[in-house]
Parts: structure tokens; sequence; C-alpha cells
């Protein structure tokens, strides 16, 4: 099922600067948006993380449309590759430097032990969670995997094409996100999306 959403209106030069205010404190301390506004051209292949409400923390797959540069950081421009308009078109919309980054590297077909971090795609986009279950393979059948995920108390099983390591994009590169946990855990970084990490607790 396709998810819709009504797409958001670009700020005007006034709003862009409003909000830069109201967060620059935010990202004085968040190097990682600044340099993620400058790395990802037109036409570059990314992901964009939402905040809607049922959605906070998931990635969807977008093209980089444009720049919108104000002071103390910048938007991107991105159309979507799986939401769609109201309109039936691509859903497009303007997007913080710090919520967009470049797809992950693929990886070729593995196997996910119990308790591994990864990441699901449902529901048009990529979720967090954990391995919870292997169910013993099946003759002739798909390899399933067993996925919970803490945020929202769910259990799914997902074939292994639509899993994924899960990996934090950090300082220009990828890291795996127990990596990041163990970081944060140390006191020794900090990460501005940190939320997205709790299902690590679980």
């Amino acid at each position: 099922m396709v998810r819709v959403r009504l797409p958001k209106r670009p700020p005007t030069p006034s709003e862009s600067d409003d909000e830069t205010e109201d967060s620059e404190s935010e990202n004085e301390s968040d190097g990682e948006a600044e340099d993620l506004q400058l790395m990802l051209p037109v036409g570059a292949e990314a992901e964009v993380r939402s905040d809607d409400p049922g959605f906070v923390g998931s990635f969807y797959d977008v093209t980089v449309t444009g720049h919108l540069a104000s002071r103390g950081g910048g938007r991107y421009t991105v159309a979507y590759s799986t939401l769609v308009a109201e309109d039936g078109g691509l859903l497009e919309e303007t997007a913080a430097a710090g919520d967009v980054r470049p797809r992950p590297p693929r990886e070729g077909r593995r196997e996910f032990a119990v308790h591994e971090a990864v990441e699901a795609f449902h529901n048009e986009g990529w979720w967090a969670g954990v391995v919870s279950a292997v169910p013993p393979p099946v003759a002739g059948a798909p390899r399933v995997f067993q996925v919970a995920f803490p945020t929202s108390r769910e259990t799914m099983e997902f074939e292994v094409a639509a899993l994924r390591p899960h990996r934090v994009f950090q300082d220009g590169r990828w890291v795996p996100a127990a990596e990041v946990v163990s970081a944060l855990a140390a006191g020794s970084v900090s990460y501005r999306n940190s939320a997205y990490l709790q299902y690590s607790d679980a």
C-alpha cells in the first residue's frame, strides 16, 4: 500500500531565517548537519528521515532536486521515490539538511543473527529494529527473519531481501549502529538522532 502525504509548502526566506534562529544553538553543536548540506548535489540519491507522527525515525528514498540556503544551515528540496501526493504524482517537499543522508551502500544477500540491529523495508520506508528470531528455513520458500520494533512494540516477519544492516551515517562514513550506541553510552560522541537508536536497549 502506498503512503500518501500532503506536500509541505516551501519556506519563504523570512520563514527560513526564523527557523534557523530558533534552532541556531542546536546547529552549532551539530556539525554533521552542516556537512550534509554541502555534500549532496542536485540529482543525488538519498534518504530523508521522517518526523511525522507514527513515522518518526523511518527513512524514505528520495532524489535531491534543489537547495534552499538560509542562515546557519540549509534545506534540500527532494522528490520521494515511493510516496505520492494527493494528485497522484510523486511527493516533493523540503527537508532540513540534518534529516537527509546518502543512501547506504548495498550489500549482497546475507544471513542475520538474533539480536542483530537491522532496518526493515515496510510501508514504503526503512524502519530500525532487532532480529528477534530466525525461523527454520522452509524448502522452496524465501528465507525469512522475525524483527521486533520496540518503539511500536510490534513483531513482524520479513524476507531477507527486505532487510539490511542498521548503520548510521556519521562524520562522512557509515558506522554500525551498535558502535554508535556503545559510544553514546560511553559519552564519547553525540548524535542528534539518538532516539532512532533506542531499540538497542531492548
